[in-house]
């Protein structure tokens, strides 16, 4: 993870651009959301390391290891129903694609037919 000064200033700087981000277009919206997400996957690597090693964890107390849980989960649950609602979300916008797509081809096989039989 390296020195924890330079991860702490890493964050704090990727937090402090993030809370500044100018959202313009959908462009600037889907930089925004690239570089959340990659935050937060370091983050969670750094994490990673952490829970794979007792030695770390073993050094915060019950008190401060329940309220980590609770903060955690809290988070997860947060984070995996919002992967839900835009998961769900995306289904719908391709399935009103879909059934775009066979209206116009569909128009387009019935133009082709009356082509052919013109």
């Amino acid at each position: 993870m390296g020195d924890k000064k330079d991860w702490k200033a890493d964050i704090r700087r990727e937090i402090k651009k993030l809370e500044e981000w100018k959202l313009t277009d959908r462009l600037s919206m889907t930089a925004a959301l690239a570089f959340a997400n990659s935050s937060l996957a370091s983050t969670v690597a750094g994490w990673n390391i952490w829970l794979a090693n007792p030695i770390i964890m073993e050094r915060f107390d019950n008190e401060h290891m329940k309220a980590l849980v609770d903060k955690f989960n809290s988070l997860a649950v947060s984070f995996l129903r919002l992967d839900l609602e835009y998961t769900e979300l995306m289904e719908e916008v391709q399935k009103k694609e879909d059934e775009e797509n066979r209206k116009d081809s569909h128009k387009e096989n019935q133009k082709k037919i009356k082509s052919y039989t013109a």
